[in-house]
C-alpha cells in the first residue's frame, strides 16, 4: 500500500471527535455505489463509499441515520452476480454542508462470523485502487468461502 491510500480521519472533513478506530483505513471505491437497506425503516437508498477498514466502512447518504441503527450493505462482487450482504451498525453520523450525511459503521457478515483474513480481503476489494481499471483482475474476486458467508438471500430487496 502506498502512503497516498491511507487517509487520516481528520483530513477527510469528519467530526472533530477523538479517533476511536484502531484499524487502518483507506479511501473506498466510488464505482459502483452500493445499496443500503435501513432495517426497521423499510427504506432503501444508494450510498457512496467514503473509506473502509477491516472493521468498518463509512459512506455518504442523503438521510440521517442514528447511532445504533442496523443497515444491510448490498455489494456486487461481479456483474450479473447475486448481491452480497454485510450487516452494519451505525457508530456515528455527521451532517455535511452539502446536505448529505457521512455515516460510519462497524460491519460483519449477517451471521457475525467474518475472520481476520476475510475482513482484510473485504477491505482490499472495497478500497479505491486508481491503478486498476474497472473490471481488472483483483477487483470483484471474493473467495468462495467469503462469497458464501456474504450471500444472504433474505435481505430485503427494494
Amino acid at each position: 500500500m502506498t502512503g497516498s491510500e491511507f487517509i487520516p480521519k481528520q483530513s477527510r472533513e469528519s467530526s472533530p471527535q477523538a479517533e476511536r478506530r484502531t484499524a487502518e483505513r483507506s479511501l473506498c471505491r466510488q464505482d459502483p455505489p452500493f445499496r443500503l437497506i435501513i432495517a426497521r425503516r423499510y427504506e432503501c437508498q444508494w450510498a457512496q463509499g467514503w473509506d473502509v477498514s477491516a472493521d468498518g466502512i463509512s459512506f455518504l447518504v442523503s438521510t440521517q441515520l442514528e447511532p445504533g441503527a442496523l443497515v444491510f450493505v448490498r455489494l456486487r462482487d461481479q456483474e450479473n452476480a447475486a448481491p452480497l450482504t454485510l450487516l452494519a451498525e451505525v457508530m456515528h453520523a455527521t451532517a455535511r454542508p452539502d446536505g448529505r450525511w457521512l455515516v460510519g459503521c462497524r460491519f460483519d457478515s449477517v451471521g457475525g462470523n467474518l475472520n481476520e483474513a476475510e475482513r482484510a480481503q473485504l477491505r482490499n476489494e472495497l478500497q479505491h485502487q486508481p491503478e486498476l481499471p474497472r473490471g481488472a483482475p483483483g477487483q470483484g474476486r471474493f473467495s468462495k468461502e467469503l462469497t458464501a458467508k456474504l450471500f444472504f438471500p433474505f435481505a430485503p430487496v427494494f
